[in-house]
């Protein structure tokens, strides 16, 4: 037997359907913002490296190719390392007394190559004794992204199964949401919208309404996790944290060479070299595990 309802019921369960809708969209589009954090994190530790390696670099080495370049007056100023100028503005530079406009994006063209080449090999490291703040943030996303792998799968089951039944039955519905448009509705729009009704307040009350609520919970807990739990997890499965930032932020850890060094068939062959982990009681480093596949493919 349909139930009966008037236009502020039919309103209420449209807007239900959107807004669940909308969570579960959220929640599966949230893995992607978590590994946007991640790489975000992890470059804020690199370029924190990089500065750190620059401030040990004295402003000299701006003359290493014999540019004549004027140190002292630099050094006057106040600039007495790489990182001085790194992070200083050609304005600010050419407010040195003798250093012209042109000589002060030659200044920062010189620092930029040596700022370069520092980067392609700052790597960062994540240790339980350096819990700084930029550290704690790069293991909080990585602790919220591999905890949101685990419910965006049933969330995209649940759109995928309900969602294109949940559209047609709320247009089918709309009619019944204003007073006019429901007096003027044909007979048949009518029993549309009264069939549509009930099929949407069982989605509610059935299995998709409880599911759906349960995801949408465990997304805001992971959504509030707090740094302590991230560290904790951290100290228990530190090697998932790992591979999943090699796999986010290639050669971040100083794991950028993919094929060790080997010839690029040879390392193909040991790539798809066959491997089944289930009898360890560890989970294995990217490396770790190419040196098994390695060993197994030379016998």
């Amino acid at each position: 037997m349909a139930r009966p309802f008037g236009s502020a019921d039919a309103k209420r369960v449209i807007e239900w359907h959107h807004n669940i809708i909308e969570k579960l969209n959220n929640i599966v589009s949230s893995v992607d913002e978590y590994r946007t954090k991640v790489k975000e994190a992890s470059d804020m530790l690199v370029a924190q490296e990089v500065i750190r390696v620059l401030a040990d670099i004295p402003i000299e080495e701006i003359n290493r190719n014999k540019q004549g370049f004027r140190v002292k007056a630099l050094k006057n100023y106040g600039y007495r390392t790489i990182a001085d100028i790194a992070t200083a503005s050609v304005y600010s530079i050419t407010s040195v007394h003798g250093i012209s406009e042109d000589k002060a994006y030659q200044i920062k063209k010189a620092v930029n190559d040596i700022v370069s080449k520092t980067r392609q090999g700052a790597k960062i490291k994540l240790s339980l004794d350096n819990r700084s703040k930029e550290a704690t943030s790069l293991v909080n996303a990585l602790y919220k992204y591999r905890r949101s792998q685990l419910i965006v799968d049933d969330s995209r089951k649940l759109l995928d199964e309900n969602k294109q039944a949940i559209d047609y039955a709320v247009e089918d519905l709309n009619v019944a949401t204003g007073s006019l448009k429901w007096l003027f509705s044909s007979k048949v729009k009518k029993q549309k919208a009264t069939e549509a009704y009930s099929i949407l307040t069982n989605l509610i009350d059935g299995t998709y309404g409880h599911e759906a609520k349960t995801q949408i919970s465990s997304a805001d807990i992971i959504d509030r996790s707090l740094n302590s739990e991230a560290w904790h997890d951290f100290s228990m499965n530190s090697v998932r944290f790992f591979n999943d930032l090699e796999d986010i932020n290639p050669g971040v850890l100083g794991n950028d060479d993919s094929m060790y060094g080997l010839p690029e068939n040879l390392a193909r062959e040991i790539q798809e070299e066959c491997f089944f982990p289930e009898g360890l009681l560890c989970e294995l480093r990217r490396y770790q595990e190419w040196g098994v596949k390695y060993a197994l493919h030379q016998e």
